[in-house]
């Protein structure tokens, strides 16, 4: 049998010069589009198209430079192409820095000056080394080349039949007509935290006139610190029991019993926003569901866009050590480019961005057309993090604390008061109810106070129709549960199962239930919510010592235990990430520049304070350790594996009984924020 004939020289320089350019310019944003899931607005098969156009451009340029040159530097060029193709496979492959595209946390460059140059050295010597192996095998190589970009192919088929999201390249259009009968708007402000709506009033009284007829109820609840449960919590009035999946209770609360399908079936004509791809669960008799992304004036160049991010973040995976640091500056997520501005935002940076633009539409356009009395439940991410506005509403990425979440809290109100304001000049705002609520607080507290404390702090203030006078403050504390009983009876349109009127004279708060889940640390289909993180709020839910745990309870012997069993009051606290084992124990991964922990001590004065802990960096680390604020001492964690180690505790410093806080402050001035890991954490106690 004879040989296929062989391609012209020019068609096989292109072929050679097209492995490089797909692996790097199509395979690599792939897979970092693949492993950060609802960051980019645009579905991967919109952008592939562009990607592909410039990987056949560098490939037909390669090809021809390849042509042109005599024929020796045309050996070494495709072996050039072959080398490099088998070296981007291989760093897209074991150099996986986490891109943190979302502008809550940096891009991961942890590698000391030293370390980056002694790899780049291993990466440059590596390349050559496949350049050369190439010139010598290149039949050989460049046959297992090809296999190798038939699976990258697969891949990126896969990303781009996975990743379709039905998102229109065009504006969706939000209904703007509202009836001179009744109408309700219920806007969801996300990780809105009360007392940051405080700090904004205290330093602009003259926001509660941007307010007419609402009442804020300061002490309001939330019933998690993830949306994930506080969401169902709001469409149907209850907690989640514990009693049937957590996914399935997540569905069947938002479709099935929502209380935006009662107004439904009482004739309003209901409309539901929702912020991500992720939460597009929506009440199965809405009248329509959107996509808060295609609201309003969508950016025609959006793939364009995102598909130039990508390629930047493919460049910061590829390139070596020492290259990194200039192609995405330490510390820089895509939300923090100057150059392009609001555009260049992606994942939960772009979202909050997305919730303003949400609320111009809103109020560009309103009439009094409706024939029929309407409702709209509107989901914004514009006060969540990251910040990327200023209290003028103007472009500017800032750390996320509670100085810099209120002044992106005041654009929105301040986009809140126009949108009111066209209601009012359309003739409708008084004869509409007005629920403006958040999922759950922020974690903002006081030094020294638990985080939680924090998180169950929600927001929510409420304007019956017909009222009138600036915003005034009510001492009741209605829950998420709350929300759709008090839409139906100021209404008076439905009544609901659970919940209560949160504006009624002898509204009386039932116990509160919160779950300090976070779906962003747990797989969402699990079977219930662990046991050890539900705790009833006390009277005073501002105070974590009055919150009572109600299942799951552990012993208050204190200890708190990072094992198979979560022990004391250690899933709270500041400065913690997530679980890892280590060998066949469990550990807890300590972060930031303090970490928090609560641990409960019944009957017995201690002694001493015992810690089983290890140094998460190459080398061991001084840490500060403290108990109520005193000092007690320094200890050194090793490298390797957790070590036990003591304290002893001053004569009185602790009571027998009670809940103590522990913080642990490195001394390395290392850990720079709170999103490096400092220490492995197996067990502390009192003792």
């Amino acid at each position: 049998m004879s040989a296929p004939p062989a391609l012209p020289r020019p068609l096989a320089d292109v072929g050679h010069a097209l492995l490089p350019a797909f692996v790097a310019v199509v395979y690599v944003p792939a897979v970092i589009y693949d492993s950060n899931p609802g960051h980019f607005a645009s579905s991967f098969l919109l952008l592939l198209p562009r990607l592909l156009l410039l990987a056949a451009i560098a490939a037909v340029l390669g090809g021809a430079l390849a042509a042109w040159a005599p024929p020796q530097p045309r050996a070494w060029g495709r072996a050039w192409f072959l080398g490099t193709f088998l070296w981007c496979a291989v760093a897209a492959s074991l150099f996986q820095e986490h891109l943190a595209l979302d502008g809550e946390g940096p891009v991961t460059d942890t590698l000391s000056s030293e370390e980056r140059w002694i790899t780049g050295a291993f990466i440059l010597a590596l390349w050559a080394g496949l350049i050369a192996a190439a010139k010598r095998w290149t039949e050989l190589l460049t046959r297992f080349s090809g296999f190798l970009a038939l699976a990258m192919l697969g891949m990126v088929v896969y990303v781009s039949a996975s990743s379709w999201n039905g998102r229109p390249g065009t504006s969706a259009p939000l209904p703007s007509a509202y009836s001179r009968d009744r109408n309700v708007i219920v806007v969801v402000l996300d990780k809105l935290q009360g007392g940051v709506v405080g700090d904004l009033l205290t330093a602009e009284p003259e926001i509660a006139l941007e307010l007419p007829g609402f009442v804020w109820y300061t002490r309001a609840k939330a019933g998690s610190r993830s949306t994930y449960l506080s969401l169902p919590i709001i469409h149907a009035g209850r907690e989640y029991d514990g009693t049937e999946p957590l996914g399935e209770w997540f569905r069947k609360s938002i479709e099935e019993d929502s209380f935006v399908n009662t107004f439904a079936d009482a004739g309003f004509a209901t409309t539901v926003v929702y912020p991500l791809p992720e939460l597009a669960t929506c009440p199965t008799r809405a009248g329509a569901c959107i996509d808060s992304a295609t609201v309003g004036p969508v950016v025609q160049d959006r793939a364009a866009t995102e598909s130039e991010i990508l390629l930047r973040f493919a460049a910061f995976r590829l390139a070596p050590p020492p290259v990194k640091p200039y192609v995405v500056p330490s510390g820089d997520g895509v939300e923090a480019e100057a150059d392009a501005g609001a555009r260049a935002a992606t994942g939960l940076a772009a979202a909050v961005l997305q919730g303003n633009v949400v609320l111009d539409t809103l109020a560009s356009a309103v009439t009094a057309d409706s024939e029929r009395p309407t409702l709209r439940f509107v989901h914004l991410l514009s006060t969540h993090s990251p910040v990327v506005v200023d209290a003028k509403c103007a472009y500017k990425p800032a750390g996320w604390n509670r100085p810099n979440a209120a002044k992106q809290a005041r654009c929105a109100f301040a986009k809140l008061a126009t949108w009111f304001r066209e209601l009012e000049a359309a003739g409708v705002y008084d004869n509409t109810t007005i629920l403006v609520l958040s999922d759950h607080g922020a974690g903002f507290v006081a030094p020294g106070a638990n985080q939680a404390v924090g998180f169950a702090e929600s927001f929510l203030m409420v304007k019956a129709a017909g009222a009138r006078g600036p915003l005034s403050e009510s001492p009741a504390a209605p829950s998420l549960r709350d929300v759709g009983a008090t839409a139906c009876r100021l209404t008076e349109v439905c009544e609901t199962k659970f919940g209560h009127d949160a504006t009624s004279r002898d509204f009386a708060a039932a116990p509160t239930t919160f779950f300090s889940y976070d779906r962003a640390t747990s797989d969402p289909r699990m079977g219930a919510v662990p046991e050890d993180e539900v705790f009833e709020l006390g009277e005073r839910p501002e105070d974590f010592r009055t919150w009572k745990r109600v299942s799951g309870a552990v012993p208050c012997d204190g200890t708190a235990s990072f094992n198979a069993q979560v022990r004391g009051l250690s899933t709270f606290g500041v400065g913690w990430g997530d679980y890892a084992d280590l060998g066949k124990r469990r550990v807890r991964l300590a972060r930031s520049d303090v970490s928090e922990l609560w641990v409960c001590m019944g009957d017995g004065a201690p002694t001493r304070l015992e810690i089983e802990a290890m140094s998460a960096g190459k080398t061991p680390r001084l840490v500060d350790v403290r108990l109520d604020g005193a000092e007690l001492g320094v200890l050194e964690l090793p490298v390797g594996k957790p070590a036990s180690m003591m304290l002893t505790l001053p004569q009185g410093l602790v009571q027998p009984a009670g809940v103590h806080l522990v913080t642990f402050k490195p001394r390395s001035a290392s850990v720079p924020s709170r999103y490096t890991v400092w220490g492995k954490v197996a067990a502390v106690a009192l003792r």
